[in-house]
């Protein structure tokens, strides 16, 4: 599910055993420089996640500056369906039972239904950072769900409240997949959101240190991106903040008409909100692209003694081999909700090749 790099260069993996351990027990590999098991790690290389911790599902594995190993996920709660969960082990590969409340875990139930951390991070100071979302009674109508804890594992209560900020973004679900802390201390969520028309939208919301919404990003600090086509579903899986501070995410898009199956989709944004999406296309065919709704603007064409590609009915067609660039104004779309709309710039790079 994930991989984490320590600062010695051993690797550790984070996934499900098969065959030869219980079926779904989750387990950390740690891995030397050179691929082999790392025998000083929990004996044999492999550390089972016990079960007296009710673990339920982990997703996501982060370094401490230490050398401690941070898992996130969700157990299964007292009370409840499952809670978000985050987990740590020391160099060695045992279960840090000086962490959270004093088994190795620290819990969050932020309802009465299933939450989950799918994302980690680890900022600057060492506190630790969370993502994922928060169930809802019909599992439609989850939220967005971020939470900070110290490096002890207490949830930090200058945080939102009590640690734990909820964000609905579109309404309906709304789920966080992965998290970066910025330098300045400003977290950066990216997963999906789902708009008021049923489309979902690959979405990064950017937070204050305080856990408020970064108003300086975005639309009040949030960001809704159609990738494909404004019908497409696309979410991000990944996030990375660049050294200049630009956004990068990673994750897939469905539903472009002219290809089957589920596409590669990473996006970059800057603080306004900028996006640079880039794709190859063969020109055996006149090939089409749908721009965003509300599409407009000049089109650059390169080599400028050729035009290789021209705006038609909203549609971005490839004429000839080269390189096609289009400025062009979109509106995001938006929960009713939400505060008016704002238009942002997109840069949108097209590849032909022969």
């Amino acid at each position: 599910y994930d991989i984490a790099l320590q600062a010695d260069g051993k690797i550790v993996v984070l996934g499900y055993a098969g065959i030869e351990l219980a079926e779904g027990t989750v387990v950390l590999a740690r891995y030397n420089t050179n691929g082999t098991l790392d025998r000083t790690f929990s004996g044999d290389g492999i550390a089972r996640v016990p079960t007296s911790t009710a673990i339920a599902d982990a997703y996501s594995v982060a370094i401490a500056s230490n050398g401690k190993i941070l898992i996130a996920g969700s157990v299964t709660g007292a009370t409840t369906e499952e809670d978000m969960a985050v987990l740590r082990f020391t160099s060695t590969g045992r279960l840090d039972r000086t962490f959270g409340g004093g088994d190795g875990v620290a819990t969050l139930a932020l309802g009465s239904e299933t939450d989950k951390a799918s994302g980690l991070a680890v900022a600057p100071d060492g506190k630790i950072v969370a993502a994922g979302w928060r169930g809802s009674s019909s599992g439609t109508l989850d939220d967005i769900a971020v939470v900070r804890l110290s490096a002890s594992g207490v949830p930090a209560g200058t945080f939102g409240f009590e640690g734990i900020v909820p964000t609905d973004v579109g309404g309906a679900l709304d789920k966080a997949h992965a998290v970066a802390v910025q330098g300045d201390g400003k977290i950066v969520v990216a997963g999906r959101s789902v708009q008021p028309d049923t489309a979902i939208d690959a979405t990064v919301v950017r937070y204050n240190p305080d856990g408020s919404l970064d108003g300086t990003f975005g639309d009040d600090g949030i960001a809704a991106v159609a990738v494909a086509t404004a019908a497409s579903d696309d979410w991000l899986w990944s996030v990375a903040v660049q050294w200049n501070g630009k956004i990068v995410g990673a994750g897939i898009s469905q539903g472009d008409p002219e290809v089957t199956g589920d596409d590669i989709a990473v996006i970059r944004l800057d603080a306004q909100t900028s996006v640079r999406r880039t794709a190859s296309l063969t020109p055996s065919t006149l090939l089409r692209r749908q721009l965003p709704s509300g599409a407009s603007g000049r089109i650059t064409v390169a080599p400028a003694s050729r035009t290789v590609c021209a705006v038609v009915g909203g549609k971005l067609k490839a004429l000839k081999a080269g390189t096609c660039r289009a400025s062009i104004t979109v509106t995001p779309r938006r929960s009713v909700s939400m505060p008016r709309p704002r238009t942002i710039r997109v840069a949108v790079s097209f590849a032909v090749v022969n």
